[in-house]
């Protein structure tokens, strides 16, 4: 009789094969990179998977234990053999017929597959860095979704942009920054417990990592962090990564006090007007809008290029002088649609400023947009 490796339900096994499928790259030079490596332990197995940027762990139940060696065998051949097996499939790993091969079974199926030695499987290193805080993973989550917009995701000569940059704050909390030179955004969050540690920049791919495995968990996640790793832990599932090189912008300097002149404006209201304003732009990423205020009045205004024109005006609620901004129609969009509550502020009549735009409650969020000549 073959000697077995472990045998496993296909639910556990999907379920866990999805978790590390992000740190698996499609295609690369280094074979054992497009494997997985598969480690029982007792009654439970370890998965991991990575592309040496990024590694993601977990670990799922077993229904019998064999010999308790690891292995490593291709993440889409397994992946593939597991998602079409019936859902009630119990699936039994062990010897294959040759050197170098592993037998997968289930039911009537039968596979033969080459593996690789998991001693040859790369890490991104064992050691656990410093601890950094603890803040629950829902909560975080909604923070990466508020600022994501502002992240640098075109500027090649940029890469130290390129992702969520976290620090500490006087108060105990901890700021999440997104910021392309552009346009930045701010969520401060109070954590369940803090250590101080040194700001780091952890790249979009992570973070988008982070989103879809622990974005809706219900526990606490905990991050630990070095010069050059982050380890984020929730639950059964581990994401290691490496952090962006280079020296996050001092971005607290375009963020004004929120004092003096400010508008209140419902942010679907300007979103839609903005919408039509801006259907004659071609590009509204590159549009140049006009916003006209006025006691009571919001008029946004579009001239293209070409000499056409379209101008919307909406309610606000505003009393003083008659101002005028010039903004980046699709940058107050991204903003607005990132801002929780139905209205929003805008702070400042100076239109050489960042526009300043906060939500309208207590939150401590800012949002700033560079302006635009117009």
């Amino acid at each position: 009789m073959a000697e077995l490796y472990f045998r496993i339900h296909r639910t556990q096994f999907l379920s866990a094969l999805g978790t590390v499928r992000d740190a698996i790259p499609k295609k690369d030079e280094i074979p054992i990179l497009q494997n997985v490596l598969l480690h029982p332990e007792g009654e439970r197995m370890m998965l991991r998977g990575t592309d040496l940027s990024v590694e993601v762990q977990t670990q799922c139940d077993l229904l019998e234990a064999g010999n308790g060696l690891p292995l490593t065998i291709n993440f889409e051949e397994v992946h593939s053999i597991v998602k079409n097996l019936p859902e009630s499939a119990e699936i039994t790993i062990e010897a294959g017929k040759g050197p170098g091969q592993v037998a997968i079974r289930s039911g009537r199926s039968r596979y033969n597959l080459h593996f690789l030695p998991a001693s040859d499987f790369p890490s991104m290193g064992h050691e656990r860095p410093p601890f950094a805080f603890s803040i629950g993973a829902a909560v975080l989550n909604v923070a990466f979704r508020k600022v994501a917009f502002a992240f640098n995701v075109n500027m090649k000569d940029r890469p130290f942009l390129m992702g969520a940059h976290i620090h500490n704050l006087p108060d105990g909390k901890i700021a999440i920054v997104g910021c392309n030179g552009l346009k930045v955004a701010v969520s401060r969050l109070a954590a369940v417990e803090v250590a101080t540690f040194q700001a780091a920049t952890i790249p979009t791919e992570t973070v988008n990592i982070f989103k879809r495995l622990m974005g809706d968990s219900k526990a606490p996640c905990t991050f630990y962090l070095s010069e050059n790793k982050v380890v984020i832990e929730n639950e059964d599932c581990i994401i290691t990564s490496r952090l962006v090189d280079g020296v996050f912008l001092d971005y607290s300097r375009v963020i004004p006090d929120r004092q003096g002149t400010f508008i209140r404006a419902d942010c679907a209201t300007v979103i839609q007007a903005l919408n039509r304003v801006t259907a004659i732009s071609g590009d509204i990423k590159t549009s140049a809008t006009k916003f006209f205020f006025s006691t009571g009045q919001l008029s946004v205004e579009l001239v293209t290029q070409n000499g056409q024109a379209a101008t919307e005006t909406l309610d606000i609620e505003y009393q003083g002088e008659e101002f005028q901004r010039g903004f980046n129609a699709s940058f107050v969009k991204d903003t607005l649609e990132s801002i929780s509550t139905t209205s929003f502020l805008l702070y400042g009549r100076d239109r050489e400023a960042p526009g300043h735009f906060t939500p309208d409650n207590d939150a401590d969020e800012d949002y700033v947009v560079m302006p635009m000549r117009v």
